[in-house]
């Protein structure tokens, strides 16, 4: 089972280990560069995995489409929200030397990681996945209050107004990591979350946290104003401006100049960055415009239309196809070398609506773990028939339809 296939280390006495492994660690540039021909054993090669674990449980979460509606719970079953929280509470607290860089840098990558995995299971999610319950919890709202401390230390030089000349040094790539995923925490809560919680008045401790966050970013939004470029260490102050304006124009609505400028800071921002895994400018290009396209929202109406549409004529399949059927009787030419009309196809043999769901059910069944994409497609069509027939009115069709996929 992915269970215990996977090393995730749950539990009291997994929250123990993790941090035992991670205070002990010492083989930073395996993990960074993984060589076969370095040989690695011990804990360094447990924590290794357990990395490599969870890393496999981000990639599963992320991307956008209906099949996180699967995903997403199945991977918090394996890996739930509350022992995220608490292993970022717990390695918060842990007692690290700073001469000790390689503990450091373990410490940083393995929060990094788990706040990767933890915006994608609670902040980034579907409406329908949204879990209040942790939201308004006190674990969440302690660790809420405590990313705040993590942000303004990593901002301090910012926080105090200094002046930073282009000698700065960046930020190391464990501390800028660790940066961007606390600011894509943040951007994502006040994003999808807060505007429900604030709405409707679900804990009032978790709303206070969220205006200490206003006040604090109100002052990074200030400090950030005529910034460009690299600048308080970090290599893009882009982001860090975005999240600013995105928490103080959550928090308080009436900041309008501030909304109107992370719009067109935000679209600047996504024509801008660079898109990973490409070979040329014209699959940049290319792979810009499927985006857009994926985004759009008459797009996304029309693929809900055409979705509903396959529903319709799964469900009504037999009419269509019936050679019998008086409509298309009376469109058969009388001469031998007539043909049919423009939009009447020629009949054969009926196709049954108990045919196609067989077909669909037997294809599941002999594909099940190499077909997943097909599979995907097959649930959301047989969710259109049950809507189209439940649509209808007519309680019998729906009972009818169910039994037919049920036989099949």
């Amino acid at each position: 089972t992915p269970a215990a296939t996977l090393h995730l280390l749950q539990g009291e006495a997994g929250l123990d280990r993790v941090v035992q492994l991670a205070n002990a660690f010492n083989s930073m540039g395996q993990l960074r560069d993984l060589d076969a021909s370095r040989w690695v054993g011990g804990g360094d090669a447990e924590l290794i995995y357990y990395i490599r674990s969870v890393e496999l449980l981000v990639n599963l979460c992320t991307g956008k489409g209906i099949h996180n509606l699967v995903n997403k719970p199945w991977v918090k079953s394996l890996f739930p929200v509350a022992s995220l929280l608490r292993l970022l509470l717990r390695t918060n607290g842990a007692i690290v030397a700073e001469h000790e860089a390689t503990t450091i840098s373990i410490h940083m990558r393995l929060k990094t990681l788990w706040l990767k995995l933890l915006v994608l299971l609670l902040y980034d999610v579907d409406r329908r996945l949204v879990d209040m319950d942790v939201l308004a919890s006190p674990l969440h709202v302690e660790f809420f209050d405590t990313m705040l401390d993590w942000a303004d230390t990593s901002l301090q030089t910012m926080k105090q107004g200094n002046v930073i000349s282009d000698e700065t040094p960046m930020l190391s790539e464990e501390d800028s990591d660790f940066l961007v995923a606390i600011l894509n925490c943040i951007d994502c809560f006040f994003k999808h979350i807060y505007g429900q919680i604030k709405h409707f008045q679900i804990c009032d401790e978790l709303q206070k946290v969220a205006n200490k966050y206003a006040r604090s970013f109100t002052s990074i939004l200030q400090a950030t104003a005529d910034t460009s470029g690299p600048a308080f260490g970090l290599r893009d102050v882009e982001l860090l401006r975005i999240t600013a304006v995105r928490v103080v124009s959550a928090v308080n609505p009436s900041v309008a100049s501030a909304h109107d400028r992370f719009e067109r800071k935000a679209s600047k921002t996504r024509r801008q960055m660079p898109i990973a895994g490409v070979s040329s400018e014209a699959e940049a290009q290319w792979r810009g415009m499927v985006e857009a396209l994926e985004l759009d929202p008459g797009i996304h109406r029309r693929v809900v239309a055409e979705e509903a549409r396959v529903g319709q004529i799964i469900t009504t399949i037999g009419e269509l196809t019936d050679p019998d059927n008086a409509h298309y009787v009376r469109h058969l030419p009388s001469d031998p070398k007539g043909c049919l009309p423009e939009g009447v196809d020629f009949r054969r043999v009926q196709i049954t609506t108990e045919a196609v769901l067989a077909r669909c059910v037997k294809h599941c069944s002999d594909h099940l773990r190499s077909d997943l994409l097909s599979m995907r497609l097959i649930q959301r069509m047989l969710l259109s028939v049950l809507v189209t027939a439940r649509g209808s009115g007519d309680t019998q069709l729906l009972t009818k339809l169910q039994e037919k996929f049920v036989n099949s």
